[in-house]
Parts: structure tokens; C-alpha cells; sequence
């Protein structure tokens, strides 16, 4: 569990954390509401909200993973990273000529 951080809410990040989280449950037999706590653990702010609301929609449910798979597609889908990196550049300050060092 060494190599897990807290994600940090930006979607460009995502696939990397996730990546983290796999390796560390691999190393370890977690059941499906083991690995959404350790999950939810260790998820940003808002991401945490989210996964939080999933599971109180889904606590009977023995396939709650599943689910909380479902509330990963708000980080993960292709157009979200577009859209976050978009916003990155647009956030990047302008630089002119007058600028040149």
C-alpha cells in the first residue's frame, strides 16, 4: 500500500492513480467492499463525494464495484481529459514579444 496517494482530482491523473490502486489491491485478496472503502480512501475531495454517494445508492448490493466502476467514467472518459487539458491551456498565461528575456 506503499505506493498509493490521494488523487488529486484532475482528470489527466486519473489513469495513474488508478493505476497505483490496481497494482496495490493485486498484491492483496480484497473483496469488492474492501477494495470500494480502500478506494474511497484514498480519492480527492470531490471524486471522494462522489464514490461516497455511489456507495449509500448501492450499500445492498453485493456488486457495489461495479458500480463505483461506473462513478470512475466521470475521471477516466477520453473528452474529460480533453476538456481538463483545454482548460489548462486556455488557463496558461500569454506571453509577447515584449516578453523575450
Amino acid at each position: 500500500m506503499s505506493g498509493l496517494y490521494e488523487f488529486d482530482d484532475k482528470p489527466e491523473n486519473f489513469r495513474a492513480w488508478q493505476s497505483s490502486l490496481t497494482n496495490a489491491v493485486a498484491e492483496v485478496q480484497l473483496t469488492a467492499t474492501q477494495e470500494l472503502d480502500l478506494m474511497t480512501k484514498w480519492l480527492g475531495k470531490e471524486s471522494g463525494e462522489q464514490m461516497r454517494c455511489i456507495r449509500a445508492v448501492h450499500a445492498n448490493n453485493a456488486n457495489s464495484l461495479s458500480h463505483a466502476r461506473r462513478g470512475r467514467d466521470c475521471y477516466a472518459a477520453p473528452e474529460i481529459i480533453e476538456q481538463s487539458l483545454f482548460q489548462r491551456l486556455d488557463s496558461f498565461p500569454r506571453i509577447a514579444a515584449k516578453d523575450q528575456t
